[in-house]
C-alpha cells in the first residue's frame, strides 16, 4: 500500500472538534503539499497509506482509524491566537512536520526529512500558497490556465492567462472559499475551459460558476 497523504491534528480528548478542524484548516496547504511530494515517493511500508502526526503523547507509533499510521509530535498548541500572521503558521506548522517525519524516519529506519526539509525551503520563496493546476486550454494565441490556490486561510480558483513566451498575461480569481478540502471537492469538482468561458461544476454536475474569457 503506497504512501499517499499526511494530515496534522490534535488529540480528540483535549481539544473540541471544531477546534481542531479550524487548526487542520490552517496547514492544510502544508498538508497538500507534502501529501503531493510523498505520493511521488511511491513508498510502501505495509498497512497503512496515511501518516496522521499529532501533536501529544496518545498512543504514538501506532494503528489509528483506516489505514493510517500515528506519528505524535510535542505539544505546543494552545490557541489560534497563538497565530497572528501568515509567517506564523508557515513556521509552526512546517516545524511540526519537520518534527513529525524524523520521528517517522527513525521509526522506520528511512531518510525523508532532509528531502522535505529541502523541498519546504525552496518552494514557498514567492508566497505562502500551493498551486495545483487543472488541465490548460490553449484559446487563440494565449493558454488559459485555472489553478486551485490554497492558503492558510483561503481557497481560491484562479484564471491565468499565458503568452507563448509563459509570461502570466492576466490573472483573475473567480470563486473563493474556506480551505476545506471537502467544501472544495463538493463546489469545484471540476473545471471546463472552452474558447469562450470556464464553467466550474460542482459534484452534483450542478454549474457552480461561469466566466468570460
Amino acid at each position: 500500500m503506497k504512501l499517499s497523504q499526511v494530515y496534522m491534528t490534535l488529540e480528540e480528548a483535549k481539544f473540541e472538534p471544531l477546534l481542531r478542524a479550524k487548526y487542520q484548516l490552517l496547514a492544510n496547504y502544508l498538508t497538500l503539499f507534502i501529501s503531493d511530494w510523498l505520493k511521488k515517493l511511491k513508498l510502501e511500508l505495509g498497512f497503512f497509506n496515511r501518516i496522521v502526526f499529532q501533536e501529544g503523547n496518545d498512543r504514538d507509533m501506532s494503528a489509528v482509524g483506516d489505514k493510517a499510521f500515528r506519528v505524535c509530535v510535542e505539544p505546543e498548541f494552545y490557541s489560534l491566537n497563538q497565530f497572528a500572521t501568515e509567517g506564523d503558521v508557515h513556521r509552526y506548522f512546517t516545524t511540526k512536520y519537520l518534527e513529525g517525519f524524523a520521528r517517522f524516519d527513525k521509526q522506520f529506519n528511512l531518510n525523508l526529512t532532509a528531502d522535505l526539509q529541502a523541498k519546504l525551503e525552496n518552494s514557498f520563496t514567492d508566497g505562502l500558497k500551493y498551486d495545483i493546476k487543472a488541465k490548460p486550454k490553449k484559446v487563440g494565441d494565449v493558454t488559459v490556465q485555472a489553478l486551485h490556490r490554497y492558503k492558510y486561510d483561503s481557497y481560491t480558483l484562479v484564471v491565468q492567462k499565458i503568452n507563448k513566451k509563459k509570461e502570466i498575461l492576466d490573472e483573475q480569481v473567480i470563486f473563493t472559499c474556506d480551505p476545506d478540502p471537502f467544501v472544495v471537492h463538493f463546489d469545484v469538482n471540476k473545471v471546463e475551459i472552452d474558447d469562450s468561458k470556464v464553467r466550474v461544476i460542482n459534484k452534483v454536475r450542478e454549474v457552480t460558476l461561469v466566466y468570460d474569457l
